[in-house]
């Protein structure tokens, strides 16, 4: 039967949503060379009750990179989010036999965070569906009309478009996430000191 459709709510500190957005852009990389959109993950993290979007762009996929991305998010949060979302991302890990496998890169990641990371069963997109709204609100704002000179230049601008985004009013909110972030990062685990 098909899933009911309802409006969940979250808990201050309880959950970040996160995944991979490919911009559909070509970029420099340097010496000449150009990265296409499927070569160009962006690491997406959005909060559950204050909706704070956070965002870097990685080299690549691979679990080094991936991981050193996802700690650059987190450290600029400030605080880490109890329960970490993620789709079957290959260094994240999988759903397997009714349960979420995760890799032995991401157990250790999760394991210095003391958060919880639950990895979703495939093909069910709305069990993640604020960044799902986010890669789409990405694509129609933050990406038209701007030119990037290569990834340093991407990040910086993206950082930027953060900062002031974080600040509109979200009407599913009634508030800006910078109106809740405070109180979110409040009822977050404290980062690591390692």
């Amino acid at each position: 039967p098909p899933d009911p459709a309802s409006r969940t709510s979250y808990e201050a500190g309880d959950i970040a949503q996160c995944d991979l957005w490919f911009p559909p852009i070509q970029l420099p990389v340097g010496f000449g060379q150009q990265r296409r959109a499927t070569q160009l993950p962006v690491l997406t993290m959005v909060t559950g009750y204050s909706r704070w979007l956070s965002g870097q762009l990685i080299p690549t996929r691979a679990a080094p990179d991936l991981f050193a991305g996802w700690w650059q998010v987190i450290s600029r949060l400030g605080a880490v989010p109890r329960t970490l979302v993620w789709d079957g991302e290959g260094a994240i890990g999988r759903w397997r036999h009714g349960k979420t496998e995760l890799t032995g890169e991401c157990q250790a990641f999760r394991g210095t965070l003391g958060a919880k990371v639950v990895v979703l069963k495939p093909r069910e997109p709305e069990h993640k569906g604020i960044i799902e709204r986010a890669h789409d609100y990405l694509e129609r704002s933050f990406l038209p009309g701007r030119t990037f000179t290569g990834p340093e230049d991407f990040n910086a601008q993206l950082q930027a478009w953060l900062e002031m985004v974080n600040q509109r009013i979200r009407r599913a909110l009634g508030c800006a996430p910078t109106d809740r972030i405070v109180a979110d990062r409040a009822a977050m685990l404290t980062l690591p000191p390692v």
